[in-house]
């Protein structure tokens, strides 16, 4: 039977063939059709804001099914029944959803009610985003906008999780001050593009324990008033025995941290790092860290730190640790660009423009300020090993103290450029005090200030150029009372047309140590012409009162003639060997090896003066253990030839002071050799003899009294 409808018929159709419906099956039938109406919806906030579902009908609503989809702007849903407990969202009327993932897996935030407009508080629906996943490996996607976060989101899920936000901020209100964003606590997670804006309130963006990725992200506007503030905090001290997590940092931008600007320079309130990593305590596990070309300016605090890496407890090596830093920017910090209190850092191919005086606000305390720190362990004090410093630009200024700086740590320090723009914005190059074991190898700095450089213990430095540029004073490479020193192979290129103060490849000042050894050897200094510059310029700078101990000072070599060394007359460096160092003095720059037998008779006068001739005024004492110098000279011929070359080794212990002139041949001039501020040692003596061929005289004129010739050798110059 049809029944009339708007102009058409309807006919109910079931098992028992055509017939009309009753009222029930009518009511069953458009209840049907309107629920399926209802599926679909504009907006995300349209469904949940929705009455007209329900699970079971009523005079404003329609039912729905158990298991039915529903559509809402982009997102899916399944209808959970009444009863259900792990259903991730609820209607206004009701109904409770399961958020369903796109076809590749993914949730969006938006799905579970996120707007992302910056007004509405989005935390719940974040968090529920990253609940739902579970125990499932997935993906959560932020579409682009701005999404107020007001507490703690914490990843608990035992999965692998990415999370992509390209074109999406997070941040929160200006009075949400200690916020963490992401506490991920067991999951392993992998962020690409997000933007976290702390608004001068949030005081961490991600917290994790775990193996972690963070890429094309930005970190900005962080804030502590309280502990430290962090973009990326991996907390990996805490790892179990095996356990070895993964974590890199690549192509993120990290800007504009600060704090609170009371109370101490350094203290914890108010720290600032744009990365903090915690290695793990125990030996036995192992965290893997890559920060590569990123992007770091403006971290600022009362402990104003880029990157930090600590090692926590008393493990004495760093196991299977590894931090590679590299190729990475880093500018505006008040304090340090990298701060390394652990094991196995390898920095390498960054840009280092740090320290900014526009943050007054924050002043550096004078003790830590460097580009790079290495240090013992933060706690327990271990001496750090394995630490690379590698083909850096450093272009540090203002109040800066080093561009590396090393204390109770060892550096493999080579390849570097460290550039100071001028004599006011200018830092030292490297600081390794405190037992700051370190080998420094194939750099080029320009430096200004009055000790650019300065070795402790064991320091190494080899095969370097140093550019030494104008100022007050120039003191050059100080190593205070250290030992076992090497500096060797070196280029010292002195561009300045003038200095007021003595410059000394090595200074040390104040000692007391006759156990510092040291080799100065093979190193060359340039300077430039002028009468006051070359005079200053010393291969040793020696004030105080002490005994400076076993110092080699061999194969050096100027382009000048001075006096080696500048000593106050209370340095004792009777203990320390001069040899074959060139134009010191000497006649001009031969550096050919000397040849052949020695022409001297009785080059040893230690015993005696056989063959010697010595005049009135001097005589052989044995309390000093050879010939005393009173005044006369001190003669012996020897077998020259019209044309050549000779080489005359002096060995000369001062009872007083050093002052002799030397002659070679009866034509010759006295050549003035060592000034009267010159110390016992070794000497080189260079003359290209014109005169008769045969026998003619070897003559030294003491000028101070109380001297002792313990050595005299002659050679010939192939």
């Amino acid at each position: 039977m049809a029944i009339p409808h708007g102009g058409a018929t309807i006919l109910w159709r079931d098992g028992d063939g055509p017939h009309r419906p009753t009222k029930s099956q009518i009511r069953d039938y458009l209840n049907y059709f309107e629920s399926k109406e209802l599926q679909q919806f504009d907006t995300v906030e349209a469904l949940m804001s929705s009455q007209t579902m329900a699970y079971s009908p009523g005079e404003d609503s329609v039912a729905v099914q158990i298991g039915a989809t529903i559509h809402a702007g982009g997102s899916n849903y399944k209808v959970a029944a009444a009863a259900a407990t792990d259903h991730h969202l609820t209607t206004a009327g009701g109904v409770k959803l399961y958020a369903l993932p796109d076809s590749s897996g993914t949730y969006s935030v938006k799905t579970f009610g996120a707007l992302g407009d910056g007004i509405a508080d989005d935390t719940n629906a974040v968090q529920s985003a990253f609940d739902a996943l579970g125990d499932t490996d997935g993906e959560i996607v932020f579409p682009k906008g701005e999404y107020l976060i007001l507490s703690v989101i914490t990843i608990t899920n035992n999965a692998r999780i990415i999370v992509r936000g390209y074109g999406a901020t997070i941040t929160t209100t200006p009075t949400n001050f200690g916020l963490v964003f992401f506490d991920t606590q067991t999951a392993v997670t992998a962020w690409f593009g997000l933007t976290w804006d702390g608004n001068n309130a949030g005081q961490r963006g991600i917290i994790t324990n775990k193996s972690v990725t963070l890429k094309h992200c930005v970190m900005t506007n962080l804030w502590t008033q309280t502990t430290f503030a962090a973009g990326v905090y991996l907390n990996y001290q805490s790892l179990i025995d095996s356990e070895k997590v993964v974590a890199i940092i690549s192509k993120s931008d990290f800007s504009n941290f600060s704090g609170i600007t009371t109370g101490t320079v350094g203290q914890a309130a108010g720290a600032t790092r744009a990365i903090y990593l915690r290695q793990p305590t125990l030996e036995t596990a192992t965290a893997i860290v890559g920060i590569t070309e990123n992007n770091f300016d403006g971290i600022y605090g009362r402990e104003g730190d880029i990157i930090q890496v600590s090692a926590t407890g008393v493990k004495a090596t760093g196991g299977a640790d590894r931090v590679t830093i590299s190729n990475n920017y880093f500018g505006g910090s008040n304090r340090r660009a990298i701060k390394v209190q652990g094991w196995n850092v390898s920095i390498d191919g960054n840009t280092f423009e740090t320290i900014d005086p526009s943050h007054s606000e924050y002043a550096n305390d004078g003790v830590g300020g460097a580009g790079i720190v290495v240090m013992s362990s933060e706690t327990g004090g271990i001496f750090t090993t394995g630490h690379v410093v590698s083909n850096n630009i450093f272009t540090n200024r203002n109040g800066i103290k080093a561009s590396v700086f090393t204390w109770n740590a060892y550096a493999d320090i080579r390849g570097n450029t460290h550039i100071s723009p001028d004599a006011t914005n200018h830092a030292n190059f490297i600081e390794n005090k405190n037992g700051g074991y370190s080998t420094v190898s194939d750099n080029v700095a320009d430096l200004y200030g009055s000790t650019p450089f300065i070795m402790s213990d064991g320091t190494v430095v080899r095969n370097n150029t140093f550019n030494m540029y104008g100022g007050v004073s120039m003191f050059g490479f100080g190593i205070g009372a250290a030992t076992d020193l090497h500096f060797v192979d070196n280029i010292i290129n002195i561009k300045a047309s003038a200095v007021s103060s003595f410059f000394g490849v090595l200074y040390m000042t104040g000692f007391a140590n006759p156990a510092v050894t040291a080799t100065i050897s093979g190193n060359t200094i340039n300077v430039p012409d002028g009468t006051d510059t070359r005079t200053r310029c010393k291969l040793a700078y020696l004030s105080g009162t002490g005994v400076l101990g076993n110092v080699l000072f061999s194969g050096n070599k100027a382009n000048y003639e001075a006096s080696p060394f500048y000593k106050s007359a209370n340095v004792d460096v009777t203990h320390s060997f001069f040899m074959n160092n060139s134009n010191w003095l000497g006649s001009d720059i031969k550096m050919e090896t000397a040849t052949g037998a020695n022409l001297i008779t009785n080059p040893r006068m230690v015993t005696d003066a056989i063959g010697w001739t010595v005049s009135a005024g001097s005589a052989y004492s044995a309390d000093y253990g050879g010939v005393v110098f009173q005044t006369g000279q001190l003669k012996q011929n020897i077998a020259v030839e019209n044309g050549k070359t000779y080489r005359i080794v002096v060995k000369v212990r001062s009872l007083g002071n050093v002052n002799f002139n030397v002659m070679l041949g009866t034509d010759g001039s006295r050549v003035p050799f060592v000034s009267r501020q010159a110390t016992s040692g070794t000497y080189d003596i260079y003359f290209d003899y014109t005169g008769a061929t045969g026998s003619t005289s070897l003559k030294f004129f003491p000028v101070a009294a109380n001297m002792v010739f313990e050595e005299v050798f002659a050679y010939e110059v192939v």
